[in-house]
């Protein structure tokens, strides 16, 4: 697949995710994902709808995926955060804990530029749902 084809599928995924069609948008990055994985924006669509139908632990290893890709993907990094902290899987004295000792670092940084104790008080908190 060209790059301008992988496009027009990541096009048609975000249209059916503006439109609610989360579980079509998901089939298309799903496709884009196919053939390019290496394409930290479709990892990034397809761990959102993931996450938006409530595929809590799929949506972590995608989110993960992202930043195999793409280390400092901010919005990945928060939205992992947010997804680890929420259940309780946030272990920063583990090996792997990569990921959670920078979101944590993040969440310090946060607290101190914007007197901020979490997400919630800045309104930027990823809407999970329940």
């Amino acid at each position: 697949m060209s790059d301008q084809s992988t496009d027009a599928v990541l096009r048609q995924a975000f249209a059916h995710y503006q439109a609610g069609h989360l579980a079509e948008a998901e089939a298309f990055y799903r496709q884009a994902v196919a053939f390019r994985p290496d394409l930290a924006q479709a990892q990034a669509g397809l761990a959102l709808m993931l996450l938006l139908q409530g595929r809590i632990n799929d949506a972590i290893d995608g989110f993960r995926r992202v930043l195999e890709i793409a280390p400092y993907d901010v919005d990945a990094l928060y939205k992992l955060g947010n997804l680890l902290l929420r259940e309780g899987k946030m272990d920063v004295s583990a090996p792997s804990g990569r990921i959670e000792q920078c979101f944590s670092c993040f969440l310090r940084y946060a607290r101190l530029t914007f007197g901020a104790g979490d997400g919630r008080q800045t309104g930027r908190e990823v809407p999970l749902p329940h």
